[in-house]
């Protein structure tokens, strides 16, 4: 664990180092893109490297599988028998609109946010698509002044005709939260399932199953959870396990060792074919293929430090890191939201720059070692507790000189 990780409300006025493509270290690089895909600490790196180097006899997914389904769930307050390994978000929220179209109501509404994260949209749209008109989206827009919020905005649409909120604990391009405690109340009231793409939430801010009760709740590895992209892993309410159906059909999610008196060894069908129960728990909905062997470990050695973090005291670090840069944007003609958000995703909206000139200027910091990404208009700016002042720092120096231009 990092020194920065040890003690999360700790400052660094040192620079953010990366490895250039001879694995030698620069500390030239400052890196404010985790929200696009997290820099890989060392201790996930050498596990990946551990498990390249293992041999066949050596591997064991199993473990692997059953030890992050423990911690992830640590983390986000579940039952470890909650948690399901799926691919990707994208993969996950197309099995929530499958099950929706064979169980849910035959027509109405799904609630999404204006520019929500695409994986958890295009399910939706397909839905839709299929539906003969019955499905429609209903697509929020962005609340019209900072004092008006998402929440409200989200509340003002939640009738009878809703089917499913697919709703983000905060927006993906701007870190403006969303209140999911009080809307998912609101949804359980009216029997509206509430499915949380919590992606750019779960490892940099709290974010818990007793908090939000979502009917289901996906989350990415690639970016708060800090290992390499390749899965999603969701929580399902025991509410809905026994009336799902997975989105795919393959023999790991069945309980082939219990009371079906098949003899594993032998391999032999039956006359239906393969026994078919499912296990009672979320491995019913893990997805078919055999488990990477290399990016487990290397995904357990990350949630691994990240249980150890209090991820309030990460969000005040944050802020307190990134109040210079929110002081700068806004003494500068940028607007920046400042109420109800989260500090790992600021995003900072140029008021004069169009969006080729804003890509421009992100292109033009690259080229300087300045990472920042433009999402929806804005600048997002993404540290981690790793990030130093000095980081924060050379982006105002360099936004200062490049926006300038314009």
């Amino acid at each position: 664990m990092t020194e920065h990780e040890t003690s999360v409300l700790s400052s660094s006025s040192s620079s953010s180092s990366s490895r250039n493509e001879k694995g030698e270290t620069s500390d030239d690089v400052v890196y404010l893109n985790n929200a696009g895909q997290s820099r890989l600490n060392k201790y996930v790196q050498d596990a990946g490297v551990a498990a390249v180097n293992r041999q066949a006899w050596e591997m064991n997914a199993d473990q692997d599988q059953r030890l992050i389904r423990q911690l992830y769930a640590r983390i986000i307050q579940a039952d470890e028998s909650d948690i399901a390994f799926m691919p990707s978000t994208a993969f996950a929220v197309s099995l929530v609109a499958r099950n929706i179209e064979k169980h849910a109501k035959k027509s109405g509404r799904i609630l999404l946010l204006q520019d929500q994260f695409s994986s958890a949209v295009y399910p939706w749209q397909d839905l839709c698509d299929s539906s003969n008109g019955n499905m429609t989206l209903d697509i929020v827009p962005y609340p019209d002044t900072d004092e008006n919020s998402w929440t409200q905005a989200v509340l003002d649409r939640l009738d009878d005709g809703v089917i499913a909120a697919c709703l983000p604990p905060l927006h993906w391009s701007d870190g403006v939260l969303l209140d999911l405690s009080t809307i998912s109340d609101a949804c359980r009231e009216r029997g509206i399932w509430l499915i949380v793409d919590a992606t750019q939430a779960v490892g940099a801010m709290p974010c818990t199953i007793p908090n939000i009760r979502p009917t289901f709740m996906a989350c990415s590895d690639h970016k708060w959870l800090r290992s390499a992209p390749g899965v999603s892993l969701c929580y399902i309410s025991p509410e809905v396990r026994s009336l799902w159906q997975p989105l795919d059909s393959h023999g790991r999610s069945r309980d082939l060792a219990g009371g079906s008196n098949w003899d594993a060894a032998q391999d032999i069908m039956g006359p239906k074919g393969y026994p078919e129960k499912f296990f009672d728990d979320a491995r019913k909905f893990d997805s078919g293929g055999k488990p990477n062997p290399i990016l487990l470990p290397m995904l357990r050695a990350s949630l691994e430090h990240l249980v150890q973090l209090d991820f309030a005291q990460v969000q005040e670090q944050l802020r307190q890191l990134m109040m210079p840069l929110v002081d700068w944007a806004l003494a500068n003609e940028f607007a920046v939201t400042q109420r109800d958000r989260a500090y790992h995703i600021v995003g900072i909206r140029p008021l004069k720059l169009s969006t080729k000139e804003m890509i421009k200027v992100a292109s033009d910091l690259q080229k300087e070692g300045i990472f920042v990404a433009v999402r929806c208009g804005a600048f997002r700016i993404s540290p981690y507790i790793d990030t130093s002042e000095d980081d924060i720092q050379k982006l105002i120096d360099a936004l200062s000189v490049h926006t300038n231009t314009y």
